[in-house]
């Protein structure tokens, strides 16, 4: 009897113990390397981002995750550009190549600090409680980490490419340009759930519905601007 309560009394102790130690505790993960996290990432973006919040990243970590997903960005739609370029395109390529460094490297990471206060704005509105900080964590890291999709895009274009001429129902333009719209799909997907993760929003796809319709509206104004 002895023996059975000293036995009870150590599986209650073991219990407890684990008990301390969550799932997603930090210091269980802090091994991991950003390919692990990225894969992390497309297993669940809300954890992904609220361990990366968590961790306290630096500014200059955030600018330079921001910069590598723009050499990706970079990389990818060159790859693009040179293999299927739009009959636009090919016309003056070097000088969309050009100004395709320019656009990864400044632009692009400027527009980065413009989401991340438009999307804490807009989420303020919706009741969001994440701070400036959270959002632009959520922001940067969703930039980083469907940046490895770019790659994917761009070799999907290439292979859509190489097999035309054995495949003729591939030999279609809108095959082509398909690819230049995948990148653009997973960063939405990942930047609705990293500011659903870190606004305190409990359904991502509010978030998305909302990023679809400011985006729609955003693009359709440019585009009446342009025409008037």
């Amino acid at each position: 009897m002895a023996n059975l309560d000293e036995g009870l009394e150590q599986l209650e102790r073991r219990r407890m113990l684990l008990d301390r130690i969550p799932d997603d505790d930090p210091d269980l993960r802090a091994d991991r390397n950003y390919f692990d996290r990225i894969l992390d990432a497309y297993a669940d973006m809300r954890w992904s981002t609220r361990s990366l919040i968590e961790s306290a990243p630096s500014e200059s970590r955030l600018l330079m995750l921001a910069i590598l997903s723009d050499v990706v960005f970079f990389l990818a739609r060159s790859l693009s550009m040179v293999v299927a370029p739009p009959e636009e395109v090919a016309i003056a390529l070097p000088a969309q190549i050009g100004l395709g460094v320019i656009v990864a490297f400044l632009i692009r990471t400027s527009l980065f600090y413009v989401l991340a206060a438009l999307a804490k704005i807009v989420s303020v509105a919706f009741g969001g409680e994440g701070s400036w900080y959270d959002t632009r964590c959520a922001v940067f890291w969703a930039a980083f980490v469907s940046a490895p999709v770019e790659i994917f895009a761009a070799l999907l274009t290439i292979a859509v490419v190489f097999l035309r001429p054995y495949m003729p129902f591939l030999d279609n333009d809108w095959l082509i340009e398909t690819p230049y719209f995948i990148g653009i799909i997973a960063f939405g997907f990942f930047l609705s759930a990293g500011v659903a993760e870190a606004q305190g929003f409990r359904y991502t796809y509010r978030v998305m519905a909302v990023l679809a319709i400011l985006t729609i509206a955003s693009v359709w104004g440019a585009l009446a601007l342009l025409a008037g």
